[in-house]
């Protein structure tokens, strides 16, 4: 993409019209800014990928004109290979590792097991109507779940500085507020699963060997990270264990990075 978007401004300067400067301009402008901004997230990729994707257009539209040369025909082979890898790089990302923290496009993401978690839920409360549900909303972990336990009788308090649990059929806690908490609940059946994933890539480290190895084998170079919850159950009406199918399994380390 980037190498058609280059032919793609050549020719924009060669054969210029307003259009062809704009997305020029565009594309440097908003590379140079949000490069000096520092912002390191996935969506605002879109704003030099939407310029760059007209300008490799343009580029294609170049090759297209010189086929009758090998160096336009070798382009066109490089532009046809490259046309195959979208999609099948969109099928990666979107399906395969849609929450996958090791990918460059994933950021702070919620979990596989999130979802998992607000079945399990679910499905206990279909068997007890008046299911009373609480949410530890400490470090802003009230999303997802609000949306999940829209229709339950579900509660959201931040646990921080609580001295004891919340009488409750289910908690939802994170793992300080657990810790702390986890002796006043001998009357619950409990697990830990991520909530949070993400991978703060340190870039100190990011040498052309690591770069070759994430490409091939998303292997990162630094630890990924994450924020876990855990999941109490009042024993009587359910269990917190669940085993995720072997295709699904999460396995991301749950340490923060340092």
């Amino acid at each position: 993409m980037l190498a058609l978007g280059v032919l793609g401004a050549v020719l924009a300067f060669r054969r210029p019209n307003v259009l062809r400067a704009f997305l020029v301009w565009a594309f440097a402008l908003s590379l140079a800014i949000y490069s000096w901004a520092g912002e390191k997230f996935a969506w605002l990729v879109l704003h030099p990928l939407l310029p760059l994707i007209l300008l490799a257009g343009l580029g294609v539209q170049w090759l297209w004109e010189a086929r009758g040369t090998w160096l336009g025909r070798a382009g066109i082979v490089l532009a046809a290979v490259a046309a195959i890898y979208v999609p099948v790089s969109s099928w990666w990302i979107n399906v395969d590792h849609r929450a996958n923290p090791r990918e460059l496009l994933v950021s702070t993401q919620s979990s596989e097991q999130v979802k998992r978690v607000a079945e399990q839920v679910l499905a206990i409360s279909r068997k007890r109507p008046k299911l009373s549900v609480t949410i530890d909303a400490a470090d802003g972990a009230t999303f997802p779940w609000a949306w999940y336990f829209r229709h339950l009788d579900a509660g959201y308090l931040d646990l921080t500085s609580a001295p004891t649990p919340p009488s409750t059929d289910v908690l939802v806690m994170t793992e300080p507020n657990s810790q702390r908490l986890a002796p006043r609940l001998a009357g619950y059946s409990s697990r830990r699963f991520p909530f949070r994933v993400w991978w703060v890539r340190d870039y100190a480290k990011a040498t052309p060997a690591n770069w070759l190895r994430w490409i091939f084998e998303r292997k990162v170079w630094n630890p990924t990270g994450g924020l876990p919850e855990y999941l109490y159950v009042r024993r009587g009406i359910g269990s917190a264990s669940a085993r995720p199918s072997p295709a699904s399994r999460d396995r991301v380390a749950m340490r923060r990075p340092r």
